[in-house]
């Protein structure tokens, strides 16, 4: 069944103020609606090569509608912690299983640089907040190979089931 736009929209718009998201901005709303397309389409009995072809297609719409840097998007926190070396490690979500987040360890974030410094702003800005807590937040996604969003999912099915997209913080306020 295939929902019409405004009818799906309208889900959308009430899916984000019954969770607090009142704040996100359009680049957030057209993000969540094409992950969220492509996971309808999903289904955990596709084999792989439809898996494949619905990653490739999510990412090339992604990648065409979506800046990787993003400005005052908002979610939730999920989780925040620190990594052995007391560096910043923060979980979002900004949709039904849709999360944005750092690496939670040191060897995956050789490369990427996610981890908050402790002696960065966005540490400063997070020591206060908790569990739960919906934050206004901007940074950059990281890119893959393609130049696209980059996941940590270990899976292509979880990737398109409940991506988890890389991320830098550049900012963070509560709302």
């Amino acid at each position: 069944m295939k929902l019409k736009p405004k009818k799906f929209l309208l889900i959308i718009l009430l899916y984000f103020f019954s969770f607090g998201y009142s704040g996100a901005n359009e680049s957030q709303f057209e993000f969540i609606k094409i992950v969220n397309e492509y996971k309808k389409e999903y289904s955990p009995s596709d084999n792989d090569l439809k898996v494949n072809k619905l990653l490739i297609n999510r990412d090339n719409e992604i990648c065409q509608k979506i800046p990787l840097e993003v400005n005052r998007w908002s979610g939730k926190i999920k989780s925040i912690s620190t990594n052995m070396e007391g560096k910043g490690i923060l979980e979002l979500i900004i949709g039904k299983n849709i999360g944005i987040q750092t690496w939670n360890n040191a060897f995956s974030d050789i490369f990427d640089n996610t981890l908050i410094e402790v002696n960065s702003n966005v540490y400063d800005q997070l020591i206060e907040m908790k569990k739960n807590e919906i934050i206004y937040f901007s940074g950059n996604f990281l890119a893959d190979s393609a130049g696209c969003f980059s996941t940590q999912n270990l899976t292509k099915k979880s990737q398109l089931a409940k991506p988890e997209f890389s991320f830098q913080f550049s900012d963070i306020k509560l709302k």
